[in-house]
């Protein structure tokens, strides 16, 4: 397939996703300063306070609600399940967006520089027919790409963070039906625990990440058979990392030209924890041979 890339910013929806904290309006200048000519949307909540917020369109969302991680004793912890905020939110956005190329960005990540322009339509030889969901791969940051091999609970795992590419794929990315995220965060309250059980210290049976990228595996006529996190075989590793090379390019944050709330990403997890853009190269080359 022939290479797009570098589009102008006018062709340029940014879509940025999230309450409207203190972090916003910083996110919403920033894309103002580096991508000036783009349509600017924020998707937030019914009586967000978006006083002075520079955007094209605001977004007012009803806010579906969220559910607390259990932690390792099965008890409420202070961090919540947001697939089905993320999911409105993300979607509303994407939906009113008018130009051929899309950014989803989060409130709590501001651009550093216009380096996303020169990505898109970027790396789309070597593709091949088995899990091919999108018409042009989607650009995303190597924040919580998890290798297979090296983390064997966290298949079925591409970023959420920071997406790019054509609007037309992100919705198809994102098109994805609420689910009952009381269910997700307890299922193993109701059932065995699995054997072996890699994820002892988890309660959910998907991470917001996973249930995103694995509902848009099954619209698209893909049923992996991946019955939870934790789930491993030698043939699901396989299916896993077939499916996120066909469809996504792995890229650091500097890259894309994107701050992340995170700080040192290297302090943040082990370094094998990350899906560093020289491997998915490699990882590509070696499942999507030409």
């Amino acid at each position: 397939m022939q290479r797009v890339g570098p589009v102008d910013d006018a062709d340029v929806s940014v879509i940025i996703q999230g309450p409207a904290t203190r972090t916003l309006p910083g996110v919403v200048a920033s894309v103002r300063r580096y991508l000036p000519n783009a349509e600017l949307i924020v998707s937030t909540w019914d009586g967000a306070d978006v006083d002075g917020l520079d955007a094209d369109e605001i977004i007012f969302n009803t806010d579906p609600g969220s559910m607390p991680y259990l932690d390792r004793s099965g008890q409420p912890s202070g961090k919540p399940f947001n697939t089905n905020r993320m999911l409105v939110s993300t979607r509303a956005g994407l939906s009113r967006a008018t130009r051929p190329w899309a950014v989803k960005l989060r409130n709590d990540t501001p651009l550093r520089s216009s380096g996303c322009l020169s990505w898109f339509g970027q790396h789309n030889d070597r593709r091949i027919a088995p899990y091919r969901v999108f018409e042009q791969r989607i650009t995303m940051v190597n924040v919580a790409v998890r290798p297979g091999l090296a983390m064997p609970g966290f298949l079925f795992h591409p970023s959420d963070i920071v997406h790019l590419g054509q609007r037309s794929d992100l919705l198809r990315l994102w098109d994805t039906d609420l689910i009952d995220e009381d269910e997700n965060a307890t299922w193993f309250k109701q059932r065995p625990r699995p054997n072996p059980d890699v994820l002892p210290q988890s309660w959910c049976r998907y991470y917001n990440e996973q249930v995103v990228w694995l509902a848009c595996l099954q619209r698209h006529g893909y049923d992996v058979g991946y019955d939870h996190a934790g789930h491993y075989t030698r043939d699901l590793v396989r299916v896993s990392e077939a499916s996120i090379a066909n469809n996504f390019v792995c890229a650091e944050p500097w890259q894309l030209g994107v701050s992340l709330s995170f700080g040192d990403l290297t302090r943040l997890f082990p370094i094998w924890q990350y899906g560093w853009h020289p491997a998915w190269q490699r990882m590509t080359e070696l499942l999507c041979p030409n």
